[in-house]
């Protein structure tokens, strides 16, 4: 660890919250800076969010004590009691399939199985294809994460992300969506998603207008093209 503290004339990170800590353990604030991951747009689906009244939720995550699955269904099982209107949950990642029987004991449990899609692990244009028809994207996790790709990548699509504040979260996200406590209650986070159901619901232009402001945003920011101009720019430095 002493080597790369000393001998390079450039440190890089992908998150803010990474870089801080490496400079608490001796690393060079001089030398430290920050370039956020880049992506690409996959999916080629035209007019997904065209559902008016369905309301679309996605979780993104392994199936790991980090990702805080007991939170998120505990937060959409209060969300059900609170919101008439229909909805779906779409759980994508490893081990999120029916061979999971403690997932699965916990959505009978907490009355969602008929509200929940299991997508497993796919494939990142599938994952980008959800994120496209997607109306929010939740990320709960308890501890553990640098820079959340998911969050940028969902915003790509004017999904707006619901969020712990981890890692990068917050930087993330900005104003386009909510950064959370940790400590978030379920009937909170339920509480904070039936605004933007009710939102999408009752003010559909006013809805359509945060989407393509988020999806504008996370465009100019995250563009894998604009991450490659970065580099370029620090190489012609070093």
């Amino acid at each position: 660890r002493k080597l790369f503290m000393s001998i390079p004339h450039r440190i890089l990170f992908n998150s803010e919250r990474a870089m801080n800590e490496h400079i608490k353990k001796g690393y060079s604030r001089s030398k430290s800076s920050v370039i956020y991951n880049g992506f690409e747009s996959l999916s080629k689906i035209k007019n997904p969010k065209n559902d008016p009244k369905t309301f679309e939720i996605i979780y993104v995550a392994r199936y790991h004590k980090q990702k805080n699955y007991s939170l998120l269904i505990s937060s959409i099982s209060e969300f059900k009691k609170i919101y008439k209107g229909p909805f779906n949950l779409h759980l994508v990642g490893k081990n999120i399939d029916l061979k999971n029987k403690d997932l699965i004991q916990n959505l009978v449990k907490f009355n969602l199985l008929e509200n929940v899609i299991l997508h497993g692990l796919i494939s990142p244009k599938e994952v980008h294809d959800l994120f496209s028809v997607s109306d929010i994207t939740l990320l709960l996790s308890s501890y553990g994460e640098a820079f959340p790709n998911v969050l940028a990548e969902a915003m790509l699509y004017g999904t707006i992300p619901i969020a712990t504040d981890v890692g990068d979260a917050k930087q993330i996200i900005r104003n386009h969506g909510k950064s959370i406590n940790k400590d978030s209650t379920p009937k909170e986070i339920a509480s904070l998603i039936k605004e933007y159901a009710l939102l999408k619901l009752n003010k559909p232009i006013k809805w359509k207008a945060i989407t393509n402001d988020c999806a504008n945003f996370s465009e100019n920011r995250f563009k894998i093209k604009n991450t490659a101009e970065k580099f370029n720019k620090l190489s012609k430095i070093l």
